[in-house]
């Protein structure tokens, strides 16, 4: 009979790559939702990113590595801070991809200062060893960047000092396709392409533009509901990312 998954946890030496952690629980036979929203709570909750005077959690990720409990390693949720899951890459792990809408934060250059890709940023923490996050933005079209549609997370500074807002209208969508072609390139270097959005120009663009290797996140669509989907969505990734065979090189 197996222990308690949290005891099995806490068994597990650590540092241990997250993803390799993962997938040594879910080999062992537990379940991998629980898995994922086990390690999710313990790995960064709350407390781990909020308060460096108190820290009782299990371990803490930095640089996609779970590490064992060190009160001076907490931080605040920040881009700005070294030790968090919404650290701005330098480069990038060019292996597998997910794509989501830009944020309102374009203009300061960075959407990690949203809620919406902070939370994504530490619910999908192989984000640090073999996952990209990248975003659309019309923004690149309306003021003639030539680098494509698609704005990945080490380029944010492409978009800082503007705005714009992805209303849907019929002839921005043949604009459009012309600046996400110039992306297609890049997107088809990676092995597989998850794409989650819910911004219809966005995704009508996109699909226009469709490669072998893009997979489309199939969700309830409407408008704003990208952080009210997200342990929905953390779940299909899990199931489609258990797809891809030696992920986790073990």
């Amino acid at each position: 009979m197996k222990i308690k998954l949290t005891q099995r946890i806490k068994e597990i030496s650590k540092p241990i790559p997250y993803h390799i952690f993962k997938q040594t629980l879910i080999d062992e036979g537990y379940e991998r939702s629980s898995v994922v929203t086990t390690l999710i709570d313990s790995c960064s909750n709350s407390k781990s990113h909020q308060t460096a005077t108190s820290h009782n959690d299990v371990f803490y990720i930095k640089d996609g590595m779970c590490l064992p409990p060190k009160k001076e390693m907490c931080c605040r949720i920040n881009p700005d801070q070294q030790n968090s899951f919404t650290t701005i890459k330098k480069h990038l792990n060019g292996e597998y991809l997910f794509i989501f809408p830009c944020t309102t934060t374009a203009k300061y250059g960075n959407y990690f200062l949203a809620p919406t890709w902070r939370e994504m940023s530490m619910s999908f923490p192989e984000r640090m060893t073999i996952l990209d996050f990248a975003a659309v933005d019309c923004i690149t079209a309306h003021y003639g960047d030539q680098k494509g549609l698609v704005v990945f997370e080490n380029e944010m500074e492409r978009v800082k000092g503007f705005d714009s807002i992805p209303t849907y209208q019929p002839d921005k969508v043949a604009s459009l396709n012309r600046h996400m072609k110039l992306s297609l390139e890049k997107l088809n270097k990676y092995k597989k392409v998850y794409i989650y959005l819910n911004v219809k120009l966005y995704s009508e663009v996109v699909k226009n533009n469709i490669l072998p290797n893009m997979h489309f996140i199939d969700m309830v669509f409407r408008q704003g509901s990208f952080k009210e989907h997200l342990i929905d969505l953390r779940k299909q990734f899990s199931e489609e990312i258990g797809l891809i065979p030696k992920l986790i090189g073990v």
